[in-house]
């Protein structure tokens, strides 16, 4: 009996949890809706414009998209070329292919791939702003 009216009084909890989180966001039954502006009315501050961005933050920024684009590229080429390379050399099925690779052969082949293309890509990101 203390089972059935413990799960009833956490429907109750619930319940009015789920009221109070939708009547939340409707305009006048909010606590918070007398500090808020009114619906369809956009507060802009009409202060100073921002700055725009720096070289120096450019070329940071530019490194990066180039250091994730690197990463990205790396791990595509360490799980897909050592397939090419199985399909295209050693003239297997697919299927053969697939079941050659392991952990170990992606993890080796990653470890090749990706400072070559820490080398390249964000530089090629910089030059290109």
């Amino acid at each position: 009996m203390a089972r059935s009216a413990q799960h009833g009084s956490g429907r109750v909890v619930l319940v009015a949890a789920a009221v109070i989180c939708a009547l939340h966001g409707l305009p006048g039954m909010s606590p918070l809706s007398a500090t808020r502006s009114p619906l369809g009315v956009a507060m802009v501050d009409a202060g100073e414009e921002a700055a725009p961005p720096s070289f120096v933050t450019k070329v940071v920024g530019a490194a990066a998209q180039g250091a994730t684009a690197a990463t990205v590229a790396a791990v595509l080429s360490a799980v897909t070329e050592p397939i090419v390379n199985r399909l295209l050399v050693k003239r297997m099925t697919f299927g053969q292919a697939y079941n050659e690779i392991t952990f170990k052969l992606v993890s080796n082949f990653f470890l090749t791939t990706f400072p070559t293309n820490m080398l390249k890509f964000p530089v090629f990101e910089v030059i290109n702003i």
